[in-house]
């Protein structure tokens, strides 16, 4: 503002008004000695809104990003921003009607192109926001395979067709009847590809036919066998983070020395892994059936091993007391089976050396030795002491290493190297905590 604060004219203070609508800024500029008057407006303005407005809430929109995230990183760099409202609003009037129309035109485009072609050839599949047969939306996707470029998008939603299960077959027919449409302006052939073919009287045959193309099983097998043991999938179960599948005793061996998917190297749960893994037993059924007789190799196999052994071969339908059957849980399944990476094994001991005079209500920490990550702050130990020691917000908790005061963002793996071994007592970092009055701080 120091540029609105002298006159541009007889150099003396000028009066200075502004008026604030978001990332909008409106300057008026007055003079009392000469009457020079001046305004001035940091955007233009699209109708009423503000153009600066509609562009940030666009980008933030098309680049996916959390408008919720956005507005802490502005006001941690104090920039003016609007409301959470103000933003859907700009998404309702300005953004989705830009990104409707422009690709319903592109659509009507691309379409129009195809329709000069003499064959048509598509393909389509659907992906849905969760695994197996829990998904409640699904998006189907059209293109054209001879020059992979998108025709159709199909949101369906579970509820409106029945279940999770019917919503790739809606999804493609309303695909199909806007293929269909072109098909018919055009008079084009069109066949179509894994689900269907276009005969010569104009009808869609859904059954399998001798005509098909046929495709050697080798062609599936980056979708059908294991990435670690490189053999046919056994006992599917797929990564939640990262939607990646293994078979189930091979991703669990994996587990044992690391807490990363093998293929892509997320970090799957920082201390137990094996909570986010589940059963796909919808690609093991399309497994078993894709490969002859896989399913009775692994059950034969698994008998012999039982057989070998002098144990009891399992049934496919067990019936039993639950007690029994909890029993055998216990004595069969280890309570433990994953050992934290040494990077992620931070031990703590946390000593407790008094409060301040006023502060009476808080109970004494019972567990004293945690083990956590070492991605951990300060800030989640201070929350583990308020909630152990049931704390009111009025007190405040001070964690100290060696003779060092420490600060909420720290993470226990920079203090750990900091700190080198004199704080460290078999092994444990320790840290001293105290409660004090903020008055007094």
């Amino acid at each position: 503002m120091e540029l609105f604060a002298a006159c541009p004219v007889c150099t003396l203070k000028c009066e200075v008004k502004t008026w604030k609508l978001g990332t909008f800024l409106s300057v008026d500029q007055q003079c009392p000695h000469c009457q020079f008057y001046r305004h001035w407006n940091s955007q233009p303005f699209l109708g009423s809104t503000p153009a600066g407005n509609i562009h940030l809430s666009a980008a933030v929109y098309l680049s996916g990003a959390s408008f919720l995230k956005i507005a802490r990183v502005f006001k941690a760099m104090d920039l003016q921003l609007f409301q959470h409202n103000t933003f859907r609003r700009h998404a309702r009037s300005f953004i989705e009607p830009a990104v409707i129309h422009h690709w319903k035109t592109s659509q009507d485009m691309m379409l129009q192109r195809l329709s000069q072609e003499n064959r048509l050839i598509v393909g389509g599949d659907m992906r849905a926001d969760s695994p197996g047969h829990s998904a409640k939306f699904g998006s189907y996707t059209m293109m054209d395979l001879n020059t992979n470029t998108v025709i159709d998008i199909q949101l369906v939603q579970s509820n409106e067709v029945g279940g999770s299960y019917y919503m790739e077959k809606d999804g493609r027919n309303g695909s199909y009847s806007r293929t269909l449409i072109l098909d018919i302006r055009s008079g084009s052939g069109m066949s179509s590809s894994p689900f269907g073919q276009r005969s010569e009287d104009g009808s869609t045959n859904w059954s399998d036919s001798e005509d098909e193309c046929k495709l050697p099983l080798n062609q599936f097998y980056p979708y059908i066998r294991c990435a670690l043991c490189c053999g046919f999938f056994i006992d599917a179960t797929t990564i939640t983070e990262c939607l990646h599948t293994f078979c189930k005793s091979c991703i669990v061996k994996h587990f044992f020395h690391s807490n990363r998917c093998p293929t892509c190297s997320i970090i799957v749960h920082q201390t137990q892994p094996l909570y986010n893994i589940r059963p796909d037993r919808q690609l093991q059924d399309i497994v078993y059936k894709m490969v002859p007789f896989l399913e009775e190799l692994e059950r034969e196999q698994m008998c012999k091993f039982y057989r070998d052994r002098g144990l009891e071969v399992p049934k496919a339908v067990i019936v039993s007391p639950p007690v029994v059957l909890k029993r055998q849980k216990k004595d069969t399944v280890p309570q433990s089976v994953f050992t934290i990476p040494p990077e992620l094994d931070v031990s703590l001991l946390l000593e407790f050396v008094g409060a301040e005079e006023g502060i009476n209500n808080y109970k004494p920490l019972e567990r004293r030795y945690v083990r956590v990550s070492g991605e951990a702050t300060i800030r989640h130990v201070e929350l583990f002491i308020r909630r152990k020691m049931e704390l009111s917000p009025t007190c405040q908790v001070d964690v100290v290493c060696g003779d060092h005061l420490l600060d909420h963002y720290q993470s226990l793996k920079d203090i750990q190297k900091a700190v080198g071994e004199e704080a460290l007592q078999d092994g444990l970092l320790v840290l001293h905590f105290g409660l004090v009055l903020p008055s007094q701080v």
